[in-house]
């Protein structure tokens, strides 16, 4: 089944029907709480405010539905994100009639919502899953959204997803390294291409073709790095935007902890060093406020 076979009503949406097409998807699902409630009164509001509901029908019967929500300031603070608003779009409520479960419209509608917030000039989407709710974030991370954090809502908790959706930026990841209570520092060489400078610095790397997901990027870099083995990844809510070497890039922080402490350098560094956290905060050549990276690193170590 294609959208574009189906009708689209996107304008004037008739929200008490909209609102009996959820509860009936509702009431034939397993977990209906993975689906958001939304009050009339609360969508009237938010229609206001530049949100779009999309429903797609088969002649009269009504097939699925997207959202599309104007992000604010204080959601991107809930979901710990640190980006200008006005650069974001949130994805609402998206579901599926259950006797059309199955037929890959979600990913359509990923895709048709993905082009739509594009031509309004967003830079990123996010968006809210229930983490146990497999089925959606298997089709969002096949759309490239990345798993950014886990936070605790009046529904219960909700892992966050987020993706760049402006193609100049280049996503990078960057780790820090723990094994046992130790931090790993690395000395970079002062060939490097952007600083032309030795610091003591972590593992960073730009996301290639070949990697999957952010994970995947991770390992590889640590790998390339390090020669070191990765037990455990943990995303940290940590994001950046920044320009290096003329590019716009995006750069997502983790934990990675390690079993070995033996360490094999390639030729992006010069020399390593394994210390506590207080050595590893006060070392690092660290562009952002130290005293939060310490509290991060602290109840993660």
């Amino acid at each position: 089944m294609k959208l574009e076979e189906l009708i689209c009503i996107s304008e004037n949406i008739d929200l008490d029907k909209y609102i009996e097409f959820r509860e009936y998807v509702k009431s034939n699902m397993e977990h209906p709480d993975w689906l958001g409630d939304f009050s009339k009164e609360d969508l009237e509001k938010m229609l206001e405010n530049k949100s779009k509901i999309w429903v797609y029908y088969l002649d009269k019967e009504p097939v699925c539905s997207m959202m599309l929500i104007p992000a604010q300031e204080v959601s991107l603070l809930k979901f710990g994100l640190d980006l200008n608003y006005n650069e974001v779009g949130d994805y609402g409520p998206m579901f599926v009639n259950p006797k059309y479960v199955g037929k890959g419209l979600q990913s359509q509608m990923l895709e048709e919502l993905d082009r739509y917030c594009m031509s309004l000039g967003y830079k990123y989407v996010v968006s809210t899953i229930h983490p146990d709710n497999v089925y959606s974030i298997n089709n969002f991370i096949k759309d490239k959204f990345r798993y950014f954090n886990k936070k605790e809502f009046k529904r219960g908790f909700r892992n966050i997803y987020l993706k760049v959706l402006d193609k100049n930026y280049v996503e990078k990841i960057l780790t820090f390294i723990v094994n046992e209570d130790k931090f790993l520092l690395l000395k970079g060489s002062d060939k490097d291409p952007q600083f032309h400078e030795s610091f003591w610095y972590t593992v960073t790397g730009s996301v290639e073709k070949e990697d999957n997901s952010l994970e995947d990027a991770v390992k590889r870099e640590v790998k390339e790095e390090t020669n070191l083995e990765i037990s455990r990844i943990e995303k940290l809510p940590l994001i950046f935007e920044y320009e290096s070497l003329g590019k716009k890039c995006v750069e997502h922080g983790f934990i990675s902890y390690v079993l070995d402490d033996k360490v094999i350098l390639n030729e992006e560094n010069i020399d390593y060093k394994w210390c506590n956290i207080h050595e590893f905060i006060k070392l690092i050549k660290w562009y952002y406020d130290k005293d939060e990276l310490g509290k991060i690193l602290e109840k993660r170590k």
